[in-house]
């Protein structure tokens, strides 16, 4: 028998109901059961990653999009929309659909990666279409608004160590400098990355790269982040820790909008999912 033996901040549910667990009680007895067995007994302590999201009105929208229609140039193109979209403060939106559905180009257009033919959209009220970036000043004021995670981790790795990639997007956000190191510490132990923070991205493997590049946004804590499949690749113990990490972001104000086919994780995060055919949103699945 093989037993992974950690603490963990949240209760549950942070991991699959289905998954098997050691209980060590005070008594010194050891039982072995579900997770879902043993909730009634769990006890809530603080979180040790907690951010810190400057907050608006109780229901008040994070993201608005109206309208919004995309078509690739190439003959033939594939069209998405048009998307009409409110996703409130807090909340925890996965995206779900068939491959090629529009999936990952709506959320490159929330990220203002690609732009729009026509629509509009806005977080916290920052219109994204009038502040289009090709001005560099303007693309830094939408990543303190929101920030995309791709779906290649190594899209965006350019860095020596684990450290610099956690500083760098720190500092390109606008955190204050005396606050960069506790932050690094704080994030790196949520995500199981401190005793890596000196190591090269390259060297590690696929799954702790992917947890470092979800650092990197999270380090920031921005009021809105997209993540385009973060759960591929994970271990049940890296996919915990990405879990707690987004609810206990939820808790404090942040709005994520995640694209998944992981439905096992996606009803831990949400109750309803919005899903994406053919370029629209034609359904919210339960």
């Amino acid at each position: 028998l093989c037993a992974i033996i950690e603490t963990h901040p949240t209760p549950p549910p942070w991991a699959l109901p289905q998954h098997q667990c050691l209980l060590l009680s005070g008594t010194g007895k050891t039982t072995i059961g579900k997770y879902s067995q043993f909730e009634h007994i769990w006890s809530q302590t603080s979180a040790t990653w907690t951010p810190h999201i400057s907050a608006l009105a109780d229901g008040e929208p994070c993201l608005v999009v109206s309208g919004l229609t995309f078509r690739y140039k190439a003959k033939g193109g594939f069209a998405l929309g048009p998307v009409d979209l409110v996703v409130k403060c807090g909340q925890i939106v996965p995206l779900v659909g068939p491959n090629g559905a529009g999936k990952t180009t709506l959320l490159r257009l929330i990220g203002q990666f690609l732009q729009p033919d026509e629509g509009t959209l806005s977080v916290r009220g920052w219109d994204g279409c009038r502040h289009a970036p090709p001005d560099a000043r303007q693309r830094h004021q939408w990543a303190k608004q929101v920030l995309y995670n791709f779906q290649n981790p190594d899209d965006q790795i350019y860095l020596g160590t684990v450290a610099e990639e956690l500083a760098v997007a720190a500092q390109a956000t606008g955190v204050e400098t005396r606050d960069i190191k506790s932050r690094i510490r704080v994030v790196a132990t949520a995500f199981g990355l401190y005793e890596l923070l000196s190591a090269r991205p390259f060297d590690l493997p696929r799954p702790k790269r992917r947890l470092m590049t979800i650092a990197s946004c999270l380090i920031a804590h921005p009021p809105l982040i997209l993540l385009d499949e973060p759960t591929v690749g994970l271990d049940l113990i890296e996919k915990t820790r990405l879990i707690e990490a987004i609810l206990s972001y939820s808790a404090a104000g942040g709005t994520a909008v995640i694209i998944t086919h992981d439905h096992d994780v996606l009803r831990i995060w949400s109750s309803t999912a919005l899903c994406l055919r053919d370029g629209l949103i034609n359904c919210h699945d339960h």
